[in-house]
């Protein structure tokens, strides 16, 4: 099995443009957040515990769409893929929604 690792490239691309457009609605910390939560819940577990944005999360928020275009990449099947994407959606939003509701007040 040889991966072309095309998910990974487009998932990739689509985190630079995605990065991009949350940067600019934060607004250098005072903007909104929400679409950041939304499209980034892994580099925003931190505020859970710590109420700031940390290098470490970030770098996982850098990462995510990556991983998730590698997931996709090395699954086998169709019906391997069709649960995987199911997975990723599920757990992504999931974790969006925790952090939506479990953030502190300086965050709201």
């Amino acid at each position: 099995m040889v991966l072309t690792f095309r998910y990974t490239k487009k998932l990739s691309l689509l985190m630079l443009a995605l990065l991009l457009i949350v940067v600019f609605l934060m607004g250098g910390g005072h903007g909104m957040y929400e679409p950041a939560i939304l499209l980034f819940p892994f580099g925003f577990i931190g505020i859970l515990y710590s109420q700031s944005i940390e290098l470490p999360f970030i770098l996982i928020a850098i990462l995510q769409y990556p991983i998730y275009g590698l997931l996709l990449d090395i699954t086998g099947s169709r019906k391997t893929f069709k649960w995987t994407v199911v997975t990723i959606l599920t757990l992504h939003l999931l974790l969006a929604i925790t952090v939506l509701m479990f953030r502190g007040e300086t965050w709201k």
